[in-house]
């Protein structure tokens, strides 16, 4: 949980650190690595996003990981997600 939301803080200069993207992602990397879900949708989110190149498939992928063990958020993200491409 902590990894995930200190890649947050660097990836966005929030919370007293410093604006780190590289540093930021390292951190959610770590935590995605440790299969821990607040991890897993964090790195599905950065596919997304404006850090790396978006990537429907690696954000499906972590999704669906963190949707698997149980994250809320992921769970609706995913939904959301497979409900946009049937249309």
């Amino acid at each position: 949980w902590a990894q995930a939301y200190v890649g947050i803080w660097y990836l966005n200069g929030m919370q007293g650190f410093a604006l780190d993207k590289e540093k930021g992602l390292k951190f959610i990397k770590q935590a995605a690595d440790q299969r821990g879900p607040d991890g897993l949708i964090q790195m599905a989110l950065v596919y997304i996003g404006e850090t790396l190149e978006c990537d429907e498939s690696k954000y499906v992928h972590y999704s669906k990981a963190a949707a698997d063990l149980g994250h809320p958020d992921a769970q609706l993200q995913l939904a959301l997600t497979y409900e946009r491409q049937d249309n």
